[in-house]
């Protein structure tokens, strides 16, 4: 997969990065990479863990799935697999 990225969010991008290098911050960031990288981490997470933080970013931005499944914790990435058949879900 490969992502572009709009330019004016890849500039605001830059400046965050700009800011953790100069000032700080409670997780290393050495590349714009880096940051979205753990964005994508942390969405990931959130739609795996509904009890979570995570989740509540997922909630703002309107990232949940109107169902019970997406309520459900998961232990693994991706659809559940169909214990009887081995088949991914939806």
């Amino acid at each position: 997969m490969q992502i572009t990225i709009d330019p004016e969010y890849l500039e605001e991008f830059q400046y965050i990065l700009a800011l953790h290098q100069k000032r700080g911050a409670p997780r290393t960031i050495e590349t714009v990479e880096d940051l979205v990288l753990i964005v994508f981490r942390e969405i990931a997470e959130g739609s795996r863990c509904p009890n979570t933080y995570r989740r509540s970013v997922l909630d703002a931005m309107g990232l949940v799935a109107d169902g019970p499944e997406h309520q459900v914790h998961r232990e693994e990435y991706g659809a559940p697999k169909d214990k009887a058949s081995g088949t991914q879900g939806p």
